[in-house]
């Protein structure tokens, strides 16, 4: 088993760290990860909760199939 890790060559302090991010992006992901979670605790669309969390709208519903190679 392969194991990946992540080194920070070039950290950086948490101002510069806010500077450089997007607002509130963080924010929205924990958002819409509790969504997802509720979702499929409660036994409903997790779809519809991540939806509903992130302030979203569902473009289009439907089923992904695999294609047999040609």
């Amino acid at each position: 088993m392969r194991i990946l890790r992540a080194v920070p060559y070039h950290p950086i302090d948490g101002n510069r760290l806010k500077q450089s991010v997007i607002p509130n992006t963080l924010t929205l992901a924990e958002s819409v990860g509790r969504g997802r979670r509720v979702g499929l605790e409660e036994i409903r669309s997790p779809i519809e909760n991540i939806v509903l969390s992130g302030n979203g709208k569902l473009l289009i519903e439907g089923t992904v199939h695999l294609w047999p190679n040609v």
